[in-house]
């Protein structure tokens, strides 16, 4: 195995999960002069912050790098241009823990799939609290899990791999422009635009890329109390519709046309009296109903932006 890797951590003062993501890149099987890890710090710039990066700095076996201009697709592009000539570039979130057979898994991926240009692995979920029982399973991906079984395979045009792990031919990734700056995470979470890899699998896609599901590539995804409420995930989905609008190909028409059923469909399971916005704020117990009031409340927003009034 001659390939090496580029290992990219993206932070923003998350510096206790960080050090738990590092550590489980520092125990891989993969021989240790065949990847880098390179951290990129994207924390707003405090007196604890600047205690917390001199322990990361201080690692001779990292590449820590502070990047002032914020952005998760940034810091990622910066991440990149740091990873010089590697041939692999392989990313995982700061609150993620990577299997120890991750980035060997990857090198091995490439050099069996020519035609790949980007992996992706499992991420599975580590609940802070117990998963709630209105969490139905087609709701998990926006908390990043990503489960396909323990088999390789391509993934289809309809699938795409996961931020918090995955990785990408240098070159194609480069040849791609990289990840859109106007997409993905912002202001240390606050503003949770996304579709970021979304947008660069698709024109990797276009360049005749493929991408496969490598189940090695697993790693258990912290995924706190804060995400857990219905309150975050109406918040995701208004966020959602930002940045399906955002991406390049969608237009306001066309993403109405997809959802527009949504809002009255939901409302007409209601008794007469709540028929009305304030019921797609309202917490639901069913699982399959809170659901569709994630899509009414998507309809709704779509709605509003347009200028139009629901009917």
């Amino acid at each position: 195995m001659t390939d090496k890797i580029a290992i990219i951590i993206c932070t923003a003062n998350r510096y206790a999960l960080l050090e738990k993501a590092v550590a489980s890149l520092q125990q891989q099987s993969l021989p240790r002069n065949q990847y880098q890890i390179i951290v990129v710090d994207n924390s707003a710039t405090t007196p604890e912050v600047e205690q917390a990066r001199e322990k990361f700095a201080s690692m001779t076996d990292i590449l820590f790098h502070v990047e002032p201009v914020q952005g998760l697709s940034h810091a990622r592009n910066v991440g990149m241009a740091l990873a010089h000539d590697y041939p692999i570039i392989g990313y995982i979130d700061d609150d993620a823990m990577a299997a120890p057979t991750w980035a060997e898994s990857a090198v091995l991926a490439f050099q069996h799939l020519p035609q790949v240009v980007g992996v992706g692995g499992p991420v599975a979920p580590l609940w802070e609290i117990p998963r709630p029982t209105w969490l139905a399973d087609n709701l998990l991906c926006y908390l990043s899990v990503l489960e396909m079984g323990n088999q390789p395979r391509l993934f289809s045009v309809n699938q795409g791999i996961h931020g918090a792990s995955m990785a990408f031919r240098a070159d194609a990734l480069k040849a791609a422009g990289g990840f859109p700056v106007n997409l993905g995470r912002k202001g240390h979470g606050a503003i949770l635009l996304s579709n970021d890899e979304t947008a660069l699998v698709k024109t990797m896609r276009m360049k005749g890329g493929q991408f496969a599901y490598v189940p090695d590539m697993r790693v258990q995804h912290w995924t706190p109390a804060s995400r857990l409420t219905q309150d975050w995930f109406r918040q995701r989905i208004a966020w959602q519709m930002i940045s399906d609008l955002l991406t390049e190909g969608n237009t306001p028409e066309q993403l109405l046309a997809w959802y527009a059923t949504t809002y009255h469909n939901y409302l007409e399971t209601l008794p007469v009296a709540d028929r009305n916005p304030s019921a797609l704020y309202a917490d639901v117990a069913e699982p399959e109903k809170f659901g569709k009031q994630l899509m009414a409340l998507y309809s709704f927003l779509l709605l509003t932006y347009l200028g139009k009034k629901p009917v």
